[in-house]
């Protein structure tokens, strides 16, 4: 965006934030207020580590842990200064200032919206967007994980 050689992108926080402080974009619309319910983020396992069902299931557990500990302090304002304080530490984002609005929403139990996914696929093929056949998203989408995750009683 600072090299204005694109004149428009879907940007999560706290990337967001800090485009608009550095005045290299703003915000056009919010991706959340244009179709409620929309899905706007998916989580992919490979292949690989799929078929290694206990390490996918514990890194699935520790992902849920770790979303609901940031709904907690971002939504709920449940420890909010000792999340920003990690996100600083351990992500590139290091201005914990650009951390204070983030907001980015996932399914606290890893639900994927599939209709949307099917709905969305439809709507880039009818674009032009997708040449082929559209893919058959049920095909891809395996609840698998996250429903062990839920029933495993391993978090918080």
């Amino acid at each position: 965006m600072g090299t204005k050689s694109l004149d428009a992108a879907f940007m999560v926080e706290p990337l967001v934030t800090q485009a608009e402080r550095q005045k290299i974009a703003r915000v056009l619309v919010d991706g959340g207020s244009v179709y409620a319910g929309a899905e706007l983020s998916v989580f992919y396992f490979s292949p690989a580590f799929a078929a290694k069902k206990e390490a996918a299931t514990k890194f699935m557990v520790a992902f849920l842990e770790g979303a609901r500990d940031y709904y907690d302090a971002f939504f709920l304002g449940k420890g909010k200064e000792d999340a920003i304080k990690l996100l600083v530490q351990y992500l590139p984002v290091k201005d914990p200032a650009l951390w204070e609005t983030s907001r980015q929403a996932t399914d606290l139990n890893g639900r994927i919206n599939v209709e949307d996914l099917k709905y969305q696929a439809a709507f880039y093929k009818a674009q032009g967007v997708i040449t082929g056949p559209v893919p058959d998203i049920d095909k891809h989408v395996d609840a698998e994980f996250a429903q062990a995750a839920v029933k495993s009683g391993e978090r918080k």
